[in-house]
Order: structure tokens, then C-alpha cells, then sequence
């Protein structure tokens, strides 16, 4: 570090000691100094206010007011101190007096019957360098702050975008479901194009799949990410899962298998999760796999206790992964070795699955052997749950009409098409717009008995719109929110007076359990 004094401020309301220091410096500096004098606390501010010192010399003790209090008038307008600055003083109390010199800002400390030995000016060296540093200090913490306020920028800028490209990806999949859904409708289909269709909607749900794990990673690192407690059977999420692979699997002439006990008891946890995880499971092992077959296995685990601990595994028999890369298959955007041609894919998958393990307190793993296949397995603690009862809704006064009048907003034309037909399927009378302003002035116009809104459209978006129906038709009519993006902040719905928010793509089934249930 250098130290290049030339012009030093001496503080001191003796003037025997203002000539002590002086010639202390003078003797052992090496270098001519330039020496400014001030003998009060008053005197030596007037002086900073338009002077610059390459070092300051104060007394703890000054006539008017005590040099440690100079020290926090100077930070204090200032903001820092403009130079090294070392506190000398004759008291015979150093040490608590140095402690308080320290804390009011002083680089260094010296007793006065020091001034006869090169002390000082060691002192003011060992100050210029603390200065130096604290400088650069701050100098580096000011970068880190701007750096931690991009960061923090390009990250919201991230979640944004996510939130958008999910928005945009989800919109034409959810219509292409909806609109499988409708060529399903006609009678007389050919068991061939049957099966296309069939095959057409699961590779949708394997994208949605994959749109999803973006989004949940994201949520995960933002903290948004919020696990759901409701009762699920295992063995059904099994056999949904393996469903929804089937007829990709047969295009590869793969034959999937379930392999779970006769009686598996209801639990209480996040079966969405637990599907999402077998999801994955099931999608790798689609990917290295020509042929064979793949097995989804359930099995209880002896737990000491009163609650449920299982173990899912999904069995292929694929290429397999070398030994030296399966302690790394977890890692995001890992790739295990290609030699088999296989198209490569983004590393997330497996990743998401370690996370939501991580998140419900379970663990995954994997063991494999090169040229015989690979398993993947996940286990959890679960707590026990009763079987839900499904209430009857014949002859139920309080079911909902399904001839109901409902007012959609939706802005996509295809998606818009979609939903009125799954609308009228169930017998619904159905005004449908394209905006929330013309949302708004429907509602006011025409009495409905179900509202359901797009989250994004031109102008003003499906919140918006809500809040101001609301505004005006009170709390009677249910609305709906549909969102494509998913990440819609569930603590905004409230506030916007939205009745219940869900993720598109939704199946007339669940517009007839989740939607128009709120009419009942």
C-alpha cells in the first residue's frame, strides 16, 4: 500500500504538544511534511470543512469538546472519516481510553511519552494502511450491493419471463388436449385414429410435465414453492401414471407393468408430488429404453411407528447408466453418456425429482448396471389417512345446474372454443368474450350464474376484471380464475375477489367437480 503524507492536521489544545508531534514526524517521517495546527475541536472542523489532510493527529482530551466526539462529527457529516487518523493522549488509562478511540472511528492510539520514539509515525502508517483498507472495503461492498441489485433484477426478470414463455406454452397445448377432446366426440371414430389421439394427448401431458418442473424449480428458488395435504391412494397414482405412458410406450413396443400389493392404505400428503415424481421416473426411462419393458413398483416399508413409509420404483430395461455417472444423475442439466444415440433432453427432470424429495422430506436414488437397465426409487414417509367417501349427488337439492347461464372470458380463439364446448357439453348456456373490459360489461348488463376468466387477456387481465365485477355485482356470483402460467401468487386471489383459481388444461369432468360445484 502507499502512504504519501504531505500535509498533516495536528488537533491538540497544547501547544508544547502540538510541537511534540511535529517534530516526532519530522525525525522519523523521512519526508518533508506540511503541518496544519488547530486547537480546539471548532478550530480543527472549520479547517476540514475547506482544507483536505493526508492524516490527522487529535487529542483524546480538547478544551471544548472530547476528540472521540470530533471523530463522530466528522463521520457523521461526512459519512466516513476524509483521512488516516491516529488519537494520542497522556492519560494514564490507555487502554479503555484506546478502546473508545477505536469505536469513535481513530485508525490507530498512542500515549503521549511515546512521542520520543518513532512510534507515531509507525502509528500513522498502520493507520494509512486500516484506512486503505476500510476504503477499499467499502469500495468492494458498494460493488457487491450494485451487483446483488442486478442480480436480484435479472432475476425477476427471469421469474417474468418463465412466467410468460409457461403462459405461451401452455395456451396452444391446453387447446390441443381440448381440441383432441373434441375429434373424441364423434361417434364412429377408427380404433386407429383412437389410439393417435390417444397417443397425441400423452404427449402433451409429457410436455406439461416438463413445463411444469421449469416452474416448480423456480418456485422452489424464489421460496413460493407451497406442498399440498390432502388424503391420496398410492396404488391409484400408480396405475394413473403408468396410463398415462401407455400408449407412448406401445409406439416403442415397451410394455409397462405395475407391480403393487393387494391392499395399500389411503395417506395424507402431496399426491400431485408424489405423481409428478414417478412422472419423470417413467419419462426417463422412456428415453433409454428400445423395446422391453418398464415396471412401476410399490411396496410398504416396516416403520417402527404408526405411520406409513413406501417405496416407489420404476425398473427399465434400458442401456444403463455407467457407475462412475449414476452419484450425478440428480444434478441439474446432467447428462449421462449418449453412446446409445438416445436424443439428449435438459437434465431437469431427475433434478425436480431430488427437490421434491428434498421438500417432502423423502429420499431418491438410483442404481444401474450398463446394458441390463436402471432403476430409480423414491421413498417417503407418509401419516395414515381414511378413505375419503364420495357423496352421492342424486337427488341432491344443493347439486349444482348444470344448465346454468356462465360468462367466459377467454382470449385465444382456439382455447376460447374449447372451453364453450366443454361448457355446453354439460348442458351450461355460455356467452363467451375475448377481453376483460367486455367481461366487465357483460356481467353488468346480463345476470349470470358463474363468471370464469382468463388470468391474461388485452387490457385488463382476469384479476382486474374480477375486482371490478366485484365492485359492482357484490359477492354473489362465483368467479373463476384460469391461469396458463401457474404462478399466480395464491394471496392475490382473495384481495381481487376471485372464488377459486385453476391451472389449465381442465377435463369436463373437472369443470363439472371443481367450477360448477361453486354454484351448488
Amino acid at each position: 500500500m502507499s502512504h504519501n503524507f504531505r500535509r498533516i492536521l495536528v488537533v491538540d489544545d497544547s501547544a508544547p504538544d502540538r510541537f511534540a508531534i511535529k517534530r516526532s514526524l519530522k525525525k522519523y517521517a523521512g519526508t518533508e511534511l506540511e503541518f496544519q495546527q488547530a486547537d480546539s475541536a471548532a478550530a480543527a472542523l472549520a479547517l476540514l470543512e475547506t482544507e483536505s489532510f493526508d492524516g490527522i493527529i487529535v487529542d483524546f482530551y480538547l478544551r471544548d469538546l472530547p476528540g472521540t466526539d470530533l471523530l463522530r462529527k466528522l463521520r457523521a457529516t461526512l459519512g466516513e472519516l476524509p483521512c488516516p487518523v491516529v488519537m494520542v493522549t497522556g492519560s494514564l488509562e490507555s487502554e479503555k481510553l484506546a478502546v473508545q478511540a477505536l469505536e469513535a472511528g481513530a485508525h490507530d492510539y498512542i500515549e503521549k511519552n511515546r512521542l520520543r520514539e518513532p512510534a507515531l509515525w509507525k502509528a500513522l502508517l498502520y493507520a494509512s494502511s486500516r484506512f486503505e483498507l476500510a476504503q477499499e472495503f467499502a469500495a468492494t461492498n458498494s460493488r457487491l450491493t450494485a451487483l446483488n441489485s442486478e442480480l436480484e433484477r435479472k432475476n425477476q426478470l427471469k421469474t417474468q419471463f418463465l412466467a410468460n414463455a409457461t403462459h405461451e406454452l401452455r395456451t396452444p397445448v391446453t387447446a390441443i388436449i381440448g381440441l383432441v377432446g373434441l375429434i373424441r366426440d364423434h361417434d364412429g371414430l377408427p380404433p386407429e385414429i383412437t389410439d393417435h389421439l390417444a397417443s397425441i394427448t400423452a404427449c402433451c401431458d409429457s410436455l406439461l410435465n416438463s413445463v411444469n418442473d421449469v416452474l416448480d424449480l423456480t418456485k422452489i428458488e424464489t421460496g413460493e414453492f407451497v406442498l399440498e395435504t390432502s388424503a391420496f391412494c398410492p396404488y391409484e397414482v400408480v396405475h394413473r401414471v403408468a396410463q398415462t405412458f401407455t400408449h407412448l410406450a406401445s409406439d416403442r413396443n415397451i410394455i409397462i407393468q405395475t407391480l403393487v400389493p393387494d391392499v395399500v392404505p389411503y395417506v395424507l400428503g402431496d399426491g400431485k408430488r408424489v405423481t409428478q415424481v414417478l412422472m419423470n421416473f417413467v419419462g426417463n426411462a422412456l428415453k433409454y429404453t428400445d423395446g422391453g419393458s418398464i415396471a412401476l413398483k410399490l411396496s410398504i416399508v416396516p416403520d417402527p411407528g404408526d405411520k406409513r413409509r413406501l417405496r416407489f420404483e420404476v425398473e427399465d430395461t434400458g442401456v444403463g447408466i455407467p457407475d462412475h455417472e449414476v452419484p450425478h444423475v440428480f444434478e441439474r442439466h446432467f447428462q449421462a453418456s449418449n453412446s446409445s444415440g438416445k436424443v439428449s433432453s435438459s437434465g431437469l427432470g431427475l433434478a425436480i425429482v431430488k427437490e421434491l424429495a428434498d421438500q417432502m422430506g423423502g429420499r431418491v436414488g438410483c442404481r444401474s448396471k450398463v446394458g441390463v437397465g436402471t432403476v430409480f426409487w423414491f421413498e417417503m414417509t407418509f401419516e395414515p389417512a381414511s378413505e375419503p367417501h364420495e357423496e352421492s349427488t342424486e337427488g341432491d337439492d344443493e347439486r349444482a345446474d348444470l344448465s346454468a347461464n356462465v360468462l367466459i372470458a377467454e382470449d385465444n380463439v382456439i382455447l376460447a372454443r374449447v372451453i364453450e364446448h366443454q361448457f355446453r357439453k354439460l348442458g351450461c348456456r355460455v356467452t363467451l368474450v375475448d377481453c376483460g373490459e367486455a367481461a366487465v360489461k357483460a356481467a353488468s348488463e346480463e345476470p349470470y350464474c358463474m363468471i370464469v376468466l382468463d388470468a391474461r387477456m388485452p387490457g385488463i387481465g382476469g384479476l382486474e376484471a374480477s375486482r371490478r365485477i366485484r365492485a359492482r355485482l357484490g359477492k354473489e356470483v362465483p368467479i373463476v380464475l384460469l391461469t396458463a402460467d401457474s404462478l399466480l401468487p395464491s394471496s392475490d386471489l382473495e384481495q381481487y375477489g376471485i372464488t377459486a383459481a385453476y391451472v389449465k388444461p381442465l377435463s369436463e369432468k373437472d369443470i363439472e367437480i371443481k367450477i360448477l360445484s361453486l354454484m351448488a
